[in-house]
């Protein structure tokens, strides 16, 4: 089958490799109809480069397909069944799974497609543990309409419940890539008003307004005062920050009232996180971490289905399996997080790269 590895930093190659095989009991092998780029991919491989990917190692955790092959073990899912999945697959049985932690997932030894895994940017993949791991797509539902659930939109889910009930309570995103863009979408559908959406990028400010946020330009207006002048003082009740921008968090901490809980949901890399003091003396609730996507992922399909949510215009870019290096170098030079002013215009209608073997 053809697949992308990852060989090093901007070293992303489709080369032939044998089809992947059920390994244990509970394993399903899936044609993979479609598989997305994730910016933490071109972030922490395709930039950086991580020491614990093996060379070779076939890349991508989000993904939709169809069921090939099944374990012996496996009951709830069927071959035939078109599906998404989660990018941590998980047993639903050791005492992490149990308390919805599915992304630590000690029957796994919290192993992570595309990671210390084999992944999704392939014409077949293996799942372990697939009637914990996958999710049946309802019917009529296409794969771009579905693409973003496994991971995208689900962590954004995961990331907004962790304010609690919002319901009619103010909330900001800090940084409209992708994730803050699905984070707006998820904070209104959870309740939330108003949401305030930031970032310096007129294009995105304006895909956050569609999406019934109020925009604030972090190049022309200050945050902090502008966030507590339109929560009559006392600051949102949220702050869903998204660029991993130490900068960024201290613009947004201004306007979060006292109590207040910020979640840091961007791509961090570094050892320290950018958490200023004034957390400490407000009394913030801060949250970090991989979100738990398997627990999200029913409910947002379930929305997809009900035509409470659209999630299909987020993918901009669809090009073949064999085209993999030109997709991580499109999404490379968009405005991957939000929040700079320095990238080319042209790519910045770039949220999600998808390919199709």
């Amino acid at each position: 089958m053809r697949a992308v590895t990852y060989n090093g930093p901007r070293d992303v190659r489709v080369e032939e490799l044998p089809d992947p095989k059920i390994e244990a009991p509970e394993d399903a092998v899936l044609r993979v109809t479609m598989s997305g780029i994730c910016a933490a991919d071109v972030e922490m491989y395709y930039r950086q480069g991580l020491d614990f990917i093996h060379l070779g190692t076939v890349l991508g955790h989000e993904y939709v397909g169809v069921v090939e092959e099944v374990g012996r073990g496996v009951t709830r899912i069927r071959k035939g069944d078109h599906v998404i999945g989660s990018p941590y697959p998980s047993c639903g049985a050791c005492p992490e799974c149990r308390e919805k932690l599915t992304s630590h997932c000690r029957g796994t030894g919290r192993a992570a497609l595309g990671s210390t895994l084999s992944g999704a940017h392939a014409e077949r993949m293996r799942v372990p543990f697939a009637d914990h791991t996958l999710e049946r797509v309802p019917a009529d539902l296409t794969d771009e309409q579905v693409i973003c659930v496994g991971d995208a939109f689900s962590t954004a889910l995961h990331h907004a419940s962790l304010g609690g009930d919002l319901t009619g309570k103010p909330a900001a995103v800090l940084g409209l890539g992708l994730a803050g863009l699905l984070g707006v979408m998820a904070l209104r559908t959870l309740g939330a008003d108003p949401v305030i959406a930031i970032d310096v990028i007129p294009g995105r400010l304006e895909r956050a307004k569609g999406l019934g946020a109020e925009p604030l330009h972090a190049g022309t207006e200050r945050v902090g005062r502008v966030l507590r002048e339109r929560t009559e003082g006392r600051g949102v009740a949220f702050l869903l920050e998204t660029t991993a921008d130490a900068e960024a968090v201290g613009l947004g901490l201004g306007g979060l009232r006292a109590g207040g809980a910020l979640v840091l949901g961007g791509t961090y890399t570094e050892d320290r996180l950018p958490v200023p003091s004034a957390a400490h003396w407000k009394s913030l609730r801060i949250f970090t971490g991989v979100a738990s996507t398997r627990e999200w992922n029913r409910l947002a399909l379930q929305w997809i289905a009900a035509g409470r949510i659209d999630l299909a215009p987020f993918v901009t870019d669809t090009l073949p399996l064999s085209d993999a290096p030109g997709g991580f170098l499109r999404m490379d030079r968009s405005p991957l997080h939000g929040f700079t002013e320095n990238y080319n215009p042209v790519a910045e209608s770039c949220l999600k790269v998808v390919l199709k073997p």
